[in-house]
């Protein structure tokens, strides 16, 4: 599958622009040049594999799609991954963000559509939420140049149309997520990925570099939903009678 990077640029924003993933996009958990090992029960709902490393854990961990290790398909996901990390975190593109983020995220923190920056390591704790304003195709992206460590039982939270197909995590580091952790966001990494006990990760597990350590954990690949308004009455055919007041008006969707 060919693919087409566009790169925009400006002097201070990237303009929310996501990365092309392109034949990364499929996978739940992948790495370029790391093993993939998993303990217990772990569910990975898509694709999952690596280029060159071992692949161990399954079973008794489950994966629903395909299994890709050092194959065409790998090869693919690996050229592309690359180059989406690059697209945001190079060391040209690391610098091109809009709102710098402190040392500590999270703890009732809430983040509006843009592209956050960090240069050296970070942590999350608590509840952090991201708001889209009612856009639906509200991209956020959070760029750190180091390694980035989730505390036990965070939560990441999604309101007015925040989605989590829409949300990218670039870490230039190792990403350690702590066990019972929700976390929402698809992780590009230039280091290792661990999601200990019972983290539930909707989103995808990326890495350029490292192993991708996984511990009865579950992976969901993010589906967009795009903004709808369904109209419930007046239903299709009915017909309201001339001069008639106060008619009631229903619908329905998302987005809204």
């Amino acid at each position: 599958v060919a693919c087409r990077l566009l790169l925009l640029t400006g002097p201070t924003s990237s303009a929310q622009t996501p990365p092309a993933l392109c034949n990364s996009s499929t996978s739940c958990a992948f790495s370029v040049n790391g093993a993939i090992d998993t303990t217990g029960r772990t569910i990975v709902n898509g694709d999952i594999g690596t280029y060159v490393g071992s692949f161990t854990g399954f079973p008794p961990g489950i994966y629903t799609v395909t299994k890709n290790v050092a194959n065409a398909a790998a090869l693919a996901a690996k050229n592309d991954l690359t180059l989406a990390y690059n697209s945001l975190n190079d060391a040209t593109h690391a610098v091109i963000f809009d709102t710098a983020i402190s040392a500590t995220m999270g703890n009732g923190q809430v983040l509006t559509p843009r592209t956050y920056g960090r240069s050296d390591i970070t942590t999350l704790a608590g509840t952090l939420t991201f708001d889209a304003n009612g856009n639906t195709a509200a991209v956020f992206i959070i760029k750190i140049r180091a390694a980035f460590n989730v505390s036990a039982k965070t939560k990441i939270q999604l309101t007015n149309g925040a989605q989590a197909a829409n949300i990218y995590w670039a870490v230039d580091g190792a990403v350690s997520i702590l066990d019972s952790s929700t976390f929402k966001g698809t992780i590009l990494s230039n280091g290792s990925i661990h999601l200990y006990t019972a983290t539930m990760l909707e989103g995808r597990a990326l890495a350029v570099v490292g192993a991708i350590t996984l511990a009865s954990s579950i992976v969901t690949m993010p589906v967009a939903v795009t903004n709808s308004l369904v109209i419930i009455t007046p239903a299709k055919g009915d017909t309201i009678k001339g001069g008639t007041q106060n008619y009631q008006i229903t619908w329905s969707g998302t987005g809204i």
